[in-house]
């Protein structure tokens, strides 16, 4: 009888040399190999399709990340993507850094991972975010960190993109630089579907919205001033134990602060109500001169919530050339536990992001593994997760891309 190793090295040769090494698999053709599509967004002006290909357990070789598909038809400067799996559609931004406008542009996905462009329109200066709202996702709101503005648009229609509303602001007084300007840095629909969040980084504001989700419309509702200084850049939204909580990450202050979210009756409005406050480096810890706080994503389990930290370079990682003996300075990627009952964060682990300047990741939704583009490095780099104990692990798979990574996230 054959050893199951036996076995094992059996399939995963035969399946090595069944599968054409240019071929996009999917995970339907191999259960002997996992295979993933994701999507990152660079300066350099491309939307690039990655392939992710692990070896199954007992199957030895490396992981492989690879290019399969590129696009240059979002606009010159790519920021965020936007996913309706549901029609396979993609919107993606594009900041437009040396022109006067940014730009949303529509595609359609493929499972080969090749877009289609459908619809482009012109948008105010500095698109850095998007989220679909309303009633059957008719409806797009983009922040624009650069143009001091907000906008939306109908998306009912993915071929005939159709502005709807505005909105910029000004500052009265300017704060601690970058603070010249409000920056709003991105548009949140709560949990509800009711209510949009706006953290804005130059204003020190989170901006609140009521949504009419057949209209599409908005309504400017009394926004929450955060502390002088601390830059609000991202938030995300935890339903626990009867109660919503957002935390929100302050790239000035370099600090994660947890809101428990009261909703006013009949949807009239909704008050955050600050329940915690930590350093992005834990309790008792305090970020270096410098460091910007960046992003923060919730475990699919919501047991850890994971914050990336900036232009720090305190950690280093081995050269992905094995000829290489020089380490690569690393900013730190920081896991926290969540207490389910108080929403409290209690730091659990530090890891190198895998380079400089993490400006965005993302979690497959397994949670086995962590995408990360590295904005400084030109590179996306693939970490395993451990989902029983929560722990980030190795880097398994790196590619390095023409430009700025400022966005990648897996296609599931």
């Amino acid at each position: 009888m054959l050893s199951k190793s036996l076995i094992a090295t059996g399939l995963c040769f035969l399946l090595a040399e069944a599968i054409p090494h240019n071929d996009v698999l999917s995970r339907s053709q191999s259960s002997a190999m996992d295979s993933y599509l994701l999507y990152a967004t660079s300066y350099s002006g491309i939307v690039h399709t990655l392939n992710l290909t692990l070896p199954a357990p007992g199957c030895n070789g490396a992981a492989s990340l690879r290019a399969v598909a590129t696009t240059d038809q979002c606009g010159g400067k790519p920021s965020w993507l936007t996913f309706n799996h549901d029609n396979s559609l993609m919107y993606c931004t594009n900041q437009g850094f040396g022109t006067p406008n940014g730009s949303l542009t529509s595609f359609q996905t493929s499972k080969d991972g090749s877009l289609t462009p459908l619809s482009q329109v012109v948008t105010p200066y500095g698109a850095v975010h998007a989220s679909i709202y309303g009633d059957g996702g008719k409806g797009m709101v983009v922040a624009h960190y650069s143009g001091s503005a907000m906008s939306t648009y109908s998306i009912a229609n993915p071929a005939s993109l159709q502005q709807l509303e505005s909105w910029t602001w000004q500052l009265e007084k300017p704060g601690p630089n970058p603070q010249n300007a409000p920056h709003p840095h991105e548009a949140v629909v709560d949990p509800t579907g009711n209510f949009i969040l706006v953290p804005d980084l130059g204003a020190d504001l989170i901006r609140i919205f009521a949504i009419d989700r057949t209209t599409l419309k908005l309504t400017t509702l009394t926004p929450h001033a955060t502390p002088a200084g601390s830059g609000p850049r991202h938030l995300v939204f935890h339903v626990t134990e009867g109660k919503t909580l957002a935390y929100l990450a302050s790239e000035l202050g370099n600090t994660v602060t947890v809101f428990e979210v009261i909703y006013q009756a009949n949807n009239a409005g909704l008050v955050l109500n600050q329940v915690y406050v930590t350093s992005t480096h834990g309790e008792g810890n305090t970020a270096p001169k410098g460091a910007a706080a960046a992003e923060l994503v919730f475990s699919p389990d919501n047991k850890y919530l994971v914050v990336s930290s900036r232009l720090e370079g305190t950690l280093s990682i081995p050269n992905f050339d094995p000829k290489n003996e020089t380490a690569i300075p690393s900013d730190p990627i920081f896991n926290f536990e969540v207490q389910q009952e108080t929403g409290a964060l209690s730091l659990v682990q530090t890891v190198p992001a895998g380079g400089m300047v993490p400006r965005h990741f993302s979690m497959n939704k397994a949670g086995t593994l962590v995408a990360v583009g590295l904005q400084q490095d030109f590179r996306v780099v693939i970490m395993k997760r451990d989902v029983a104990t929560g722990r980030l692990g190795d880097i398994v798979a790196q590619i390095k891309l023409d430009g700025e990574v400022t966005f990648v996230i897996f296609d599931e």
